[in-house]
């Protein structure tokens, strides 16, 4: 079975590796067209100004002025951008950036789940600053280079919350159950393939499934089976688009044995066939 294209820093032995670039030298005069992939590692963009299309899981995004992208590693995206785009390109691996306090891991969990961000001129000018700052850091050899820059990835972080967080003012219980969604979504991605019931989840988890669909409701308002589900089917539509490969590879992929279940689960919550969707998607392109 094809795997969905996967694009690493340098290599996969590198995944520590850091590499932020200028678009100017990114795009080289020209412009950028990428097909549908996934990275190792995270993708961070940042425009000062430009035009084109940023396509994240199936969500479309205009590329313009002011804008900022954050993609978490295995995300699938495809992005175009027209010459003239300015700004920065920031990748780093799991290893290079582990922020090792809570309001920072808070931080980073909420932007990379929000993937897009539109700045006002002020706010701009701060993120312009902190990805300059780490560009220039970059570049130095002498000691503190990596030190220095965690701390204006922190700062970086840290900025995005605070402007973006919505939430920011909630009370504590609502802070505790988002804290406790985080973590769930975290073993959910983590054991999508063998795991597809709450009462799997409640009992890795030592939980009961009360106390599961209690976290899913309170911070989404969804049961945590349709959790799941959104899991599954999101997965599914990655590979289904992402690759050319048969609908029953994909199903045994994602822990079907039966793939006529699986297409039956796929069409009850899209309307359509794995196939049908494939093809509807793929003419729109």
């Amino acid at each position: 079975m094809d795997d969905i294209p996967i694009r690493y820093i340098t290599d996969k032995k590198t995944r520590s590796h850091m590499r932020v670039r200028e678009l100017a030298d990114v795009l080289n005069g020209g412009s950028l067209n990428s097909d549908l992939h996934r990275h190792d590692f995270y993708f961070l963009l940042f425009l000062k100004k430009g035009t084109g299309s940023h396509r994240i899981d199936f969500k479309e995004y205009k590329v313009s002025e002011r804008s900022f992208f954050i993609l978490r590693p295995g995300q699938m995206h495809q992005l175009h951008l027209n010459s003239g785009s300015e700004g920065f390109l920031i990748q780093f691996g799991n290893n290079f950036y582990k922020p090792t306090d809570s309001y920072t891991q808070k931080a980073l969990r909420f932007c990379e789940k929000k993937n897009f961000f539109s700045f006002s001129p002020d706010q701009c000018k701060t993120a312009l600053n902190c990805c300059t700052n780490i560009h220039q850091e970059s570049k130095h050899n002498d000691g503190g280079r990596i030190q220095s820059t965690l701390a204006y990835l922190d700062l970086l972080f840290i900025f995005l919350y605070r402007n973006f967080n919505e939430k920011k003012a909630a009370n504590p219980n609502t802070t505790y159950y988002q804290e406790q969604l985080d973590m769930l979504l975290d073993v959910v991605e983590s054991h999508l393939k063998e795991m597809k019931q709450v009462s799997d989840y409640a009992s890795y988890l030592n939980q009961t499934p009360y106390q599961l669909n209690k976290i899913t409701k309170t911070t989404l308002g969804k049961t945590f089976s349709e959790v799941i589900a959104d899991s599954v089917l999101l997965e599914a539509k990655r590979y289904i688009l992402g690759t050319s490969n048969q609908i029953k590879e994909i199903a045994h992929h994602l822990g079907y044995d039966d793939v006529s279940y699986f297409i039956r689960f796929f069409k009850t919550n899209t309307g359509k066939t794995p196939e049908e969707y494939r093809r509807s998607k793929l003419a729109m392109r």
